[in-house]
């Protein structure tokens, strides 16, 4: 999960206003299925929660519709902020292996 935060435009009164969306992110969840024991999960699609709303820094309310675009707004931004938490890592040459195999148990 990511906290994200991005910004909305909206029309209201006639008038274009800009809020801060603020929440959660949690990515999607591949599905899987193994075809010898025949276990499998669906996985399911990214989510996003508003957690705060402001416009000029106060608490402001989204009208259904609007929710409906905050949330995909975040959904992106969650998505951009997975992608670049992905490039952080850099290639996979890169990695280092796992050092946690425990002591080394073998003789000469």
């Amino acid at each position: 999960m990511f906290n994200v935060s991005t910004t909305l435009l909206i029309d209201r009164n006639d008038e274009e206003i800009e809020v801060e969306i603020a929440g959660t992110y949690t990515p999607a969840v591949r599905s899987y299925f193994n075809a010898l024991t025949g276990d499998g999960d669906p996985g399911c699609g990214a989510e996003a929660d508003i957690t705060s709303v402001l416009y000029q820094g106060q608490p402001f309310e989204l009208s259904e519709k609007e929710e409906e675009r905050a949330l995909e707004a975040l959904i992106e931004a969650g998505q951009e902020e997975e992608g670049n938490w992905y490039d952080d890592r850099g290639e996979p040459e890169d990695y280092e292996e796992p050092d946690d195999f425990g002591p080394e148990t073998f003789e000469d």
